[in-house]
């Protein structure tokens, strides 16, 4: 189980190395469990995300791209 504010492992990776896809991340308001689920569009895991959060819930979205740059070494 990650937990939702958690960055994922703090390593570089090229975003030309990584298949484009949209992480989601969810934590259920009542039991406080998480789950991410993976998107291959931008457009789809922001509906996605929009439904969760009308729900209640909180979410993170990550992107290949969050992976790139020298901030994230």
């Amino acid at each position: 189980m990650r937990v939702l504010g958690q960055h994922p492992p703090r390593h570089r990776v090229g975003v030309d190395t990584v298949p484009a896809a949209y992480s989601l991340a969810m934590e259920n308001p009542g039991s406080g469990e998480t789950t991410v689920e993976t998107y291959a569009s931008l457009s789809a895991v922001v509906a996605r995300a929009a439904q969760l959060i009308q729900a209640g819930y909180n979410i993170g979205i990550w992107s290949p791209a969050a992976f790139e740059g020298d901030w994230y070494e």
